[in-house]
């Protein structure tokens, strides 16, 4: 299977319409593009910028900054696989952001959050989301290089509904968050 390095995204939610563009590097798996399309998708009010430096060691998978303040940040986003180390320095250096970590089990967010815990105390700035490896591989198959999302109105909590290329099922992106 050939696999596009670039997608686009013509993305939806009530009057707003945003295309977006996730570059897919020789080190990073659909998955990886997918669980930073959904974080994208998730937090689509919140216009945040893909893969921009953030003037620090280390450059985030999706971030927003204070608009009065200039690299300030505000939100962090990392997705898959993420050291120790490097989410304590981000999370040390930017103290007042929320930092928001994107995997694909439960068990992966856990492991990570204990070894956070024991090399440092409790950091209350770090949020885990867990969105299952079988709905990723339902957006994989749905996948190519041109794609049309709308995000559906939802009242439920910790669900992400889309259309996603005018299939005629809605997914129901169900995920966990702690």
């Amino acid at each position: 299977m050939n696999i596009p390095l670039n997608f686009k995204f013509n993305i939806t939610k009530d009057t707003k319409k945003r295309l977006i563009i996730l570059r897919k590097t020789s080190t990073e798996g659909l998955e990886h593009i997918i669980l930073k399309l959904l974080a994208y998708l998730l937090f689509f009010n919140e216009n945040l910028q893909i893969e921009i430096d953030a003037y620090q060691h280390y450059k985030p998978d999706l971030i927003k900054f204070d608009k009065k303040q200039t690299w300030k940040v505000i939100k962090w986003i990392d997705c898959g696989t993420i050291d120790t180390k490097k989410l304590l320095k981000i999370s040390k250096h930017n103290r007042q952001a929320e930092i928001c970590i994107f995997k694909f089990s439960l068990e992966s967010a856990q492991s990570l959050k204990d070894k956070i815990i024991k090399k440092a105390q409790r950091i209350s700035n770090i949020r885990y989301f867990i969105f299952d490896k079988g709905q990723i591989n339902i957006i994989k198959g749905l996948l190519k290089s041109r794609n049309e999302i709308i995000i559906l109105n939802n009242t439920n909590t910790n669900c992400l509904c889309l259309n996603f290329n005018n299939n005629n099922e809605h997914l129901q992106m169900k995920f966990d968050c702690f």
